[in-house]
């Protein structure tokens, strides 16, 4: 790293915090008025919910999370008929931490397990904290 590079480094990481702080600052002021908005028209439960008011459209947009405990869908399950038993689907997933075992360990096994699985690089995160 360049010398000149090094002294502004202090103060790059001084701005990112002070974004941090606005950043949560406003999260937190729009999670406020969202409510408040909330309050004062009416919305649904679940899906999207479209009104005009003076001059503005405001969709409204409810989500509900729904999970199957497993144990439960497998002691019931019988008891609904097997034509509606595809509303519960299982879907393949990696166990990162075995892959890698996997890797270091069985590296004939690896290459094959490989091929089926694909690897893009993710965003790199940049946490800061100050030390005074």
């Amino acid at each position: 790293m360049e010398e000149m590079d090094k002294e502004n480094l202090p103060q790059l990481l001084t701005r990112r915090l002070d974004i941090d702080r606005a950043i949560e600052e406003l999260k937190e002021r729009q999670k406020l008025t969202n409510e408040q908005i909330l309050d004062k028209m009416t919305y649904h439960d679940e899906g999207s919910h479209t009104v005009e008011i003076e001059g503005f459209k405001v969709t409204t947009t409810a989500t509900m999370r729904r999970n199957l405990d497993p144990e439960v869908w497998e002691e019931i399950k019988d008891e609904v008929p097997e034509d509606l038993q595809n509303v519960v689907s299982y879907v393949p997933k990696l166990s990162i931490k075995l892959y890698k075992e996997i890797e270091k360990h069985r590296p004939e096994v690896f290459c094959k397990i490989a091929e089926a699985v694909t690897t893009k690089p993710g965003a790199t995160a940049v946490k800061i904290k100050e030390l005074n």
